[in-house]
């Protein structure tokens, strides 16, 4: 029979077939996101280049102290993202 693997966030595979269907490097791409471990955390352990936390939403004071490496950026709003 057939397997059926579900994905999503933080999983390096989401991050990869995202990337892939951009037809992007995953150097060139940015995950623009609020919360640290899901969209910050996971998109930089699937070598995505960049990744901005925005302090809206799940959002809490301190997050992007919580993972090594850190975001690249913290902004307030996805606007100044």
């Amino acid at each position: 029979g057939i397997k059926a693997e579900v994905i999503g966030k933080p999983s390096p595979a989401f991050f990869r077939v995202a990337i892939d269907d951009l037809g992007v490097s995953p150097r060139h791409a940015v995950m623009i996101g609020d919360d640290v471990f899901n969209d910050v955390e996971g998109s930089l352990a699937a070598g995505i280049g960049k990744a901005i936390l925005v302090q809206t939403g799940k959002y809490v004071t301190g997050d992007e102290e919580k993972i090594d490496p850190r975001p690249t950026a913290v902004v307030n709003s996805i606007v100044e993202a």
